[in-house]
């Protein structure tokens, strides 16, 4: 992990014999000053992790199902979520209905998390099934009850939520009953709140050995802004159907917002089945234009609200006080993850599902098995990417060196007379 500011190396950045003599680890592409140290920002591959929390739906089958799509395509880590409803809802939350009747597994929200949550057993062999396939398990602990039936199992780490990591109680016993790292997501979180958490994990001397913070924005989903065609490609613009005719844009017509506004929300639209097609066919895909304004009502960000500098931020403030810098995110696309890494994070944790229009709260803001796979193999390539020469010509340029680079007469680099 990386120690102290992280500062961008400009292009002219000086390389010292001893970096220059480095071929291709460790990597220094940032550098860091902590206590007037030399030396860089030490790249190490990114550990992803798959986030599988309630996705589930309740089922066995499909957990490891999703376990083993999360290690084909490169996951580290299959992630879960662990609660204890009586002991997390007030009575009042727990027998009003889902705010959301089609995304409901109860009568009342109660009953539809009692309905997701798995026993510790039930934990436990999912624990014991990553270690048969090769995957390492790992939850987030929302309650005290759970944190503690969670700690039995022996795994590298459990994770707070952005909703959970201003609960001390549950904090102390992560803290003090557990060996294992923790990891916290700060969504939704203000500075003197992260601040608050560091210096408990401080007061036993727990943050620089076993805290790692996670830069989130708690949006479900995060929507990405589809760049409009230019030049020679760009098409001219289709008319829009009144509302009356075209129901796609009937919800959002009411309050036509200006191009310069416009962000995009993909939510799937269900096809029927094709002819000689058992079962749904893939859902389509259909952006809807929304304002940042409609796009909030939505329970959605725009894509600026990622706040991806906010790595940086963190690396500024804690990059010598934590373990470690990650990154947890409900946008939609995987290019962010590969800033996400650029930027020094060295976790990656995107929510995972193996089909988007699965009944649930989390599946729109998911990975499918596609997109975790592109994301986990730009990732690994921006690790073997993130590093200097150490040669001045590469062995790959010398034959196009000879065969390309220009010469008058025998000199060489030199001005033409």
């Amino acid at each position: 992990s990386g120690e102290g500011a992280l500062h961008i190396h400009s292009a002219s950045t000086h390389v010292d014999s001893a970096t220059a003599a480095m071929s291709k680890r460790p990597h220094s592409h940032l550098s860091k000053a902590a206590n007037g140290a030399e030396g860089g920002f030490q790249y190490k591959e990114c550990k992803v992790v798959a986030e599988i929390g309630c996705n589930h739906m309740g089922k066995m089958d499909i957990a490891k199902e999703l376990m083993r799509l999360a290690k084909d395509c490169g996951a580290a880590y299959a992630k879960f979520q662990k609660r204890c409803p009586k002991e997390l809802l007030t009575e009042e939350q727990y027998n009003k209905p889902h705010p959301v009747p089609t995304n409901a597994y109860g009568a009342t929200y109660g009953a539809h998390r009692e309905f997701l949550e798995f026993s510790v057993e039930q934990h436990r062999e999912l624990w014991e099934y990553g270690k048969e396939i090769g995957i390492e398990w790992a939850t987030s602990t929302w309650d005290v009850t759970s944190a503690r039936e969670m700690i039995t199992i022996p795994c590298d780490f459990l994770k707070v939520p952005s909703a959970c990591n201003n609960h001390f109680e549950m904090l102390k016993v992560l803290r003090d009953e557990y060996a294992g790292d923790v990891h916290v997501s700060t969504g939704m979180t203000t500075k003197d709140e992260i601040e608050a958490v560091v210096k408990f994990f401080e007061e036993k001397d727990a943050a620089k050995s076993r805290l790692v913070i996670y830069n989130c924005t708690s949006g479900y989903p995060v929507p990405f802004k589809a760049p409009r065609p230019s030049g020679h490609a760009a098409r001219q613009p289709r008319r829009r159907r009144s509302p009356a005719r075209c129901p796609v844009f009937r919800a959002v017509a009411r309050a036509s917002p200006p191009p310069s506004a416009i962000a995009t929300c993909p939510p799937r639209v269900a096809t029927p089945p094709r002819a000689g097609q058992s079962g749904p066919a893939p859902c389509a895909r259909r952006f809807i234009p929304c304002s940042p304004a409609q796009a909030s009502t939505r329970g959605h960000a725009c894509a600026q609200d990622i706040c991806m500098l906010e790595l940086r931020r963190l690396y500024d403030e804690y990059g010598d006080r934590v373990k470690e810098i990650a990154f947890s995110g409900h946008h939609l696309g995987i290019a962010v993850d590969i800033a996400a890494y650029a930027l020094g994070a060295t976790w990656i944790e995107r929510h995972f599902t193996k089909d988007r229009t699965w009944k649930g709260t989390d599946h729109a803001a998911s990975l499918e098995p596609a997109g975790l796979g592109k994301m986990c193999r730009d990732l690994h390539a921006t690790w073997e990417a993130l590093s200097y020469k150490g040669t001045e010509v590469l062995e790959i340029e010398t034959e196009q060196r000879d065969k390309l680079k220009y010469r008058k007469g025998s000199k060489l680099n030199a001005v033409d007379e």
